[in-house]
């Protein structure tokens, strides 16, 4: 057999705690500049008004089709199909991590944005996008770092070291640049919306990749290993 991971250590779980006490220190820091702001932040108003000013017709196609790529249907429909590909190869840390990130990231945004409540940017008028609840943080955002996110990170731990997986890595981890982007030009959120759910999802995947690498791994052997792991990795009998 050989493992989804072969570096089963309780240190990378400290590592994974570490990030996400950093990630969560930097959605605390973007709250509290919009808490403390009389009125929208600065920062805030000058991108908000930049994305407005900049509109073209190929930029809005271009922040529609990235806005789709983070909706939470399709999010919905490609981690389904992600687990259902780790279950049917018994990945069953692979399958974890999945579903406690999926879990994570909505349980969290939900939460975040029913405590904090923020009005979204005022052009109704202008938008051209649906928009429901509150601002922040924007769960566009935080979909698709915490699921293209987790996707790169496995492909980088899975895949054999080419120039195909480099370039998967790319574009799994370049998309929610694209996405959270796209947000702020249709003016669905602002600026610190979008940082702070990247911030808030970063830690989710810590969380949820540190949990299965540690309790997998230490506390429940048996679920080590599947039918499927790459030729890459070292081999380890099963005990």
């Amino acid at each position: 057999m050989k493992l989804l991971f072969n570096d089963p250590d309780a240190r990378f779980a400290k590592r994974h705690a570490l990030v996400a006490l950093l990630a969560l220190n930097a959605f605390v820091l973007f709250y509290f500049i919009i808490a403390t702001a009389d009125g929208v932040p600065s920062f805030d108003s000058y991108w908000t008004e930049t994305m407005h000013q900049s509109e073209r017709a190929l930029l809005t196609t271009l922040a529609l089709i990235f806005t789709a790529l983070g909706d939470v249907k399709w999010m919905a429909v490609l981690t389904l199909i992600t687990a259902i590909i780790a279950y049917r190869y018994k990945a069953w840390d692979g399958l974890a991590m999945i579903l406690l990130t999926s879990s994570g990231f909505v349980a969290s945004n939900i939460v975040a944005k029913w405590l904090i409540d923020r009005p979204r940017p005022p052009f109704e008028a202008e938008r051209i996008v649906d928009v429901f609840g509150s601002s922040f943080p924007s769960g566009h955002t935080m979909g698709s770092v915490a699921m293209y996110g987790l996707f790169a990170w496995l492909a980088y731990r899975l895949l054999a070291p080419s120039a195909k997986r480099t370039i998967l890595i790319l574009v799994l981890a370049l998309l929610p640049v694209g996405v959270a982007w796209s947000r702020t030009y249709l003016l669905a959120h602002y600026a610190t919306d979008v940082l702070a759910g990247a911030s808030l999802s970063i830690a989710v995947i810590a969380v949820a990749t540190g949990i299965t690498r540690y309790y997998v791994y230490k506390k429940t052997p048996r679920l080590r290993y599947g039918s499927y792991r790459p030729d890459t990795y070292k081999t380890q009998s099963a005990e």
